[in-house]
């Protein structure tokens, strides 16, 4: 798991089921903040996109209110798009990260 503590005490992290267990038992309360969803129509039908609008709320960043572009062909494919965009933006990795 990819985690950022922040200077308020908070912790913004990529989520990764593996660590589901251990997180819920100890307490840790999560908030979801983007998604992968399928296109249902149009020239992209069957494609995924991630939507960033739940990191924009959570964030307070009007700005990341986003889907990401281009469609993905495949679910995984998108949900990679999708950490490299909450890598670079969300967590803003830097040295201060850690990696479990």
């Amino acid at each position: 798991m990819i985690r950022r503590y922040l200077p308020n005490g908070q912790r913004r992290a990529i989520w990764d089921d593996r660590f589901a267990c251990a997180e819920r038992q100890a307490g840790v309360r999560i908030q979801r903040a983007s998604r992968v969803e399928v296109i249902d129509s149009g020239p992209y039908a069957g494609y995924f996109y991630a939507d960033l609008s739940l990191v924009a709320q959570a964030a307070g960043q009007p700005k990341w209110a986003v889907c990401l572009y281009p469609p993905q062909p495949t679910y995984q494919e998108a949900v990679a798009s999708e950490v490299r965009w909450l890598k670079a933006n969300f967590l803003e990795l830097g040295e201060r990260a850690c990696e479990y």
